[in-house]
């Protein structure tokens, strides 16, 4: 008898794993990043990651809001 378990297939898209994995901080500010550097547009970088160009100009706005707290509390 065959004893192996069963391997699962996952058949993600891109898109799917972007919606799986769009709350990671991590790629939200990955994603952002490269939108503030603006060497690419929203639209491309929506295309780029299957994303919506709105959800990463959000995303974007935090991180250029978000940017001066990294310096406050202790001037570190």
């Amino acid at each position: 008898s065959n004893c192996q378990p069963k391997q699962m297939k996952m058949n993600l898209s891109f898109k799917s794993l972007f919606v799986l994995i769009s709350g990671s901080a991590g790629f939200k500010a990955k994603v952002a990043l490269e939108a503030a550097k603006e060497e690419k547009t929203l639209a491309e970088l929506a295309q780029t990651y299957e994303g919506h160009a709105n959800q990463i100009s959000a995303w974007k706005q935090e991180l250029l809001e978000g940017m001066s707290s990294l310096f406050e509390k202790g001037g570190k």
